[in-house]
C-alpha cells in the first residue's frame, strides 16, 4: 500500500498539511487473484486516529471500491480521502477540524481483516482539543458517565426534561400525559370501559393491559389517524382544549360525543 498527495509518494514520516481546503489524499492498493477463476473483491480504507485524547472509534471506513479481477490478474486500486476523513467536529469552534498528529491508514476486506498498515503524520486544522480536557469516562469507559462529564464533552448545560402543563398541551401529547384534568378522565374512563368490553371483560388478561398501554401512551393525533375513524380529529382536539383550560370546549366535546352515538 502506498499512500499519496499530488505527485509525492509518501513514507511513514510524511506530514499532509491541510493548509488547502481541497486537498486530497490517494490512498493505492495492489490487489490479485490468487484464484483459477474470476471474481470480485472489495477493498476498504479504515482510518485510526492515533492523536491522544481524542474519543472515536478504534477505526472508522473511510472509502472503498470494488475490483473485478480475471484469473492471476492484478491491478491497482485507487481511493482517495479528503479532510473529513480524518475530522471531528470542535463545539468550541464550531467547525469540523482536524488534530494535527498521527493517523494510521488501514486497508483491507472487512473491519476484521486488514491486510495492509500505514501510519501518517498529518498537520491539521489545530494542534490542540478546543477544550481543556476530556472526561476521563470517554477514554476509559466503566460503569456510566456523570452528567458534569457529559455537561464538559456537549459543551453546554443539560437542562432537565419537563413535561407541558395546562395550557400548553397539542394534539402531540397523550392521554396519559392531561389525565390530571376531570373532563380528560371522563374520556378515558368512556375509552377504558370500551376496550375492556372488546377484551371480553378481564382487566388482568394481557391483550387489555396491552391495549390501555398502547393507546393512553400514543400522541392524540397518532390516535386519530390510526383508529380507522372511531376516534375522532374534532374530540381530541376539543379534550386538549379542555386540559389547557378552555371550559367552552366542553359543549364542542359534548357534541362530538353525541353524534359519536
Amino acid at each position: 500500500m502506498t499512500v499519496k498527495s499530488g505527485a509525492s509518494i509518501t513514507d511513514a514520516d510524511f506530514v499532509w498539511n491541510l493548509s488547502e481546503q481541497d486537498v486530497k489524499l490517494d490512498v493505492c492498493c495492489r490487489v490479485k487473484n490468487t484464484g483459477n477463476r474470476a471474481g470480485a473483491e472489495v477493498v476498504q480504507i479504515y482510518v485510526a486516529d492515533r492523536t491522544p485524547d481524542i474519543f472515536k472509534a478504534q477505526k472508522e471506513l473511510k472509502g472503498f471500491c470494488k475490483v473485478y479481477l480475471e484469473a492471476g490478474e492484478e491491478k491497482v486500486v485507487t481511493i482517495t480521502l479528503n479532510r473529513r476523513s480524518f475530522a471531528h467536529y470542535d463545539v468550541s469552534t464550531g467547525k469540523w477540524e482536524v488534530l494535527t498528529g498521527t493517523y494510521r491508514i488501514q486497508a483491507g476486506t472487512s473491519s476484521a481483516n486488514i491486510c495492509q498498515v500505514q501510519d501518517i503524520r498529518v498537520q491539521g486544522t489545530v494542534d490542540t482539543l478546543g477544550y481543556e480536557e476530556i472526561p476521563k469516562w470517554y477514554v476509559h469507559p466503566s460503569g456510566k458517565p456523570s452528567v458534569s462529564d457529559f455537561e464538559k464533552l456537549y459543551g453546554r448545560k443539560i437542562k432537565p426534561f419537563e413535561l407541558e402543563k395546562p395550557g400548553a398541551y397539542t394534539l402531540l401529547n397523550t392521554m396519559n400525559d392531561m389525565k390530571e384534568n376531570p373532563v380528560v378522565q371522563q374520556i378515558m374512563n368512556g375509552m377504558r370501559d370500551e376496550m375492556l368490553k372488546n377484551c371480553g371483560g378481564d382487566e388482568n388478561g394481557s391483550e387489555f393491559v396491552f391495549m390501555i398501554n398502547i393507546v393512553f401512551g400514543t400522541p392524540l393525533i397518532r390516535l386519530v389517524q390510526q383508529s380507522g375513524g372511531m376516534t375522532s380529529l374534532a374530540m381530541m382536539q376539543a379534550a386538549v382544549a379542555c386540559a389547557n383550560g378552555d371550559m367552552s370546549a366542553i359543549g364542542q366535546l359534548e357534541a362530538v360525543m353525541g353524534n359519536m352515538g
